[in-house]
């Protein structure tokens, strides 16, 4: 039974992993900007940006990149967890890269939240 939860357990940090990764070129962020028109009215326009689009813009793109190299190491330890099961750790470690994935990407994501542009 405890090698069918460990199983799992690695299923479910790949899969963390995963959508961690996809989430850093979904476009999440949504900016709006008030600028007014020729009427003398104010227009309203929407701008939707992903974790990618906003470091990017800030020349940062490269803590994507490592965040990314991260999660695949991640998701390598945790292919290699399921292979060898007995050695405690290979589990271990498997724990450590796998907070350190979900720490980075969630510091990416509140770093890229408190990025305000001007229009």
């Amino acid at each position: 039974m405890r090698k069918i939860l460990s199983v799992v357990l690695e299923a479910v940090k790949v899969c963390l992993n995963v959508l961690m990764g996809a989430l850093c070129f979904i476009k999440i962020d949504h900016d709006v900007a008030l600028i007014p028109n020729a009427e003398g009215g104010i227009g309203q326009f929407d701008y939707y940006y992903s974790i990618y689009d906003k470091l990017f813009r800030e020349d940062l793109q490269f803590l994507v990149y490592i965040a990314l190299a991260v999660m695949t190491a991640s998701v390598a330890l945790s292919a290699v967890t399921c292979i060898v099961k007995d050695n405690r750790k290979i589990r271990i470690a498997s724990h450590i890269i796998f907070a350190v994935s979900a720490i980075f990407f969630l510091a990416l994501l509140f770093y890229t939240m408190q990025i305000q542009y001007n229009y």
